[in-house]
């Protein structure tokens, strides 16, 4: 049987992205929210911060393995 997640408030089982400035913070993120109440669940950063290193090492020259 797999389990899936819950929001803590509503136990409700479908979550979404929300692109947010966080006040204080020099990058933007997106919450993971609770599709039905919106209350966060986590948070991660806006931009892809293993896909732009990549980017620059393959610039270098360097070789990078994800």
């Amino acid at each position: 049987m797999a389990l899936s997640s819950k929001c803590p408030k509503c136990e409700n089982t479908s979550f979404e992205l929300a692109e947010v400035s966080i006040k204080g913070a020099k990058f933007k993120n997106y919450f993971i929210r609770c599709f039905s109440c919106g209350t966060v669940v986590g948070t991660t950063p806006y931009h892809n911060t293993a896909t732009i290193l990549k980017k620059i090492c393959d610039k270098l020259g360097i070789r990078f393995d994800l």
